[in-house]
């Protein structure tokens, strides 16, 4: 339920966007899952020194080098043949944000890292965590909730019609570049 990257290109991408992008491309994680990073590159120095001071070491790990960019919900199941992917419902403090998610399309909801209510409905064969109904909490993050309607493993080759579409679209949706 939780993915921390850690590492040079993870640790020091210029932006945020960029890294959860990275983590959740490279891992295709299906159903709902935290995404992390290790923001200063020390869980193995923290691994160390937890052999000699593990209150010191998670207080770090907490504070100084774990940082939640969010969650990414994607469900699992066969995405032929499929238009909309689910229906969402996500309450914030000041708003209720409800659609639906395309196939092919990422959406990123903006919210803090605490808890927000969530109703998710999958079309046809999908599931999410194994039910074609979600109803609880999800965590936001630095970056928020990531929709992620691309399927597992997205369908992406260099024959794909309109590839550099889909590819330009996930950027600006996820404001990996903005202008």
């Amino acid at each position: 339920d939780l993915i921390v990257g850690s590492g040079g290109v993870i640790s020091h991408a210029p932006r945020r966007e960029q890294a959860f992008r990275m983590l959740v491309d490279s891992f295709l994680p299906e159903d709902i899952t935290q995404i992390a990073v290790d923001s200063i590159f020390m869980m193995p120095q923290l691994g160390v020194l937890s052999s000699i001071h593990e209150a010191a070491a998670v207080e770090v790990f907490n504070k100084d080098c774990l940082v939640r960019l969010g969650t990414c919900i994607a469900p699992k199941g066969n995405y032929d043949n499929i238009d909309i992917v689910f229906d969402y419902e996500i309450k914030l403090p000041n708003e209720t944000i409800n659609g639906q998610l395309k196939y092919g399309e990422i959406k990123i909801i903006k919210c803090p890292y605490k808890l927000f209510e969530c109703k998710l409905n999958a079309h046809k064969n999908l599931k999410i965590n194994g039910k074609s109904e979600f109803n609880g909490e999800v965590y936001g993050g630095e970056i928020g909730i990531m929709l992620d309607g691309r399927g597992r493993p997205f369908a992406l080759d260099i024959e794909t019609e309109n590839r550099e579409q889909f590819i330009e679209n996930w950027s600006k949706s996820t404001n990996e570049y903005p202008n």
